[in-house]
């Protein structure tokens, strides 16, 4: 999706000024829409449903026209899909609990509590410092 809409942004008045690029963008246009469709096809076969979270319309991204465009490129193609797909959005919390009830989900615990609980830090797994090692690169030559 990312190079469709590079391409869809590029200005048409590269052509006119490098008209030698027109080969290689329709190959790039024809190799975009064949890649599009293995894609659908592997969606199609490998997922049960699609979830896609539409950007918030108060963040900095929405205004910029690329993610719209990416939000429709989107749309479009799980409209074309043969499997369920939901679009959401909102904040977390009301897109956590749209889902769940949408896919019958039980909640373990509320999901105001499950969300309080990502905002705590995880325990360190890795020490900052690392045991010295035991044996010396010598004694590794020799063995």
């Amino acid at each position: 999706m990312a190079a469709d809409i590079r391409r869809r942004n590029r200005s048409r008045r590269e052509w006119l000024w490098n008209p030698g690029v027109i080969p290689f963008r329709i190959f790039e246009s024809s190799f975009l829409t064949a890649h599009a469709g293995t894609v659908a096809r592997y969606a199609n076969n490998s997922y049960d449903a699609v979830l896609h979270l539409r950007p918030e319309p108060d963040d900095d991204a929405v205004q910029d026209d690329s993610a719209l465009l990416f939000d429709r490129i989107v749309i479009d193609t799980l409209y074309t899909l043969r499997i369920p797909y939901l679009v959401a959005g909102g904040g977390v919390e009301k897109t956590l609990t749209y889902v769940a009830d949408m896919f019958r989900l039980p909640l373990q615990r509320p999901i105001a509590e499950a969300l309080s609980a990502t905002d705590e830090p995880a325990p360190d797994e890795f020490p900052a410092e690392q045991p010295a090692p035991t044996t010396t690169a010598e004694e590794l030559a020799n063995t």
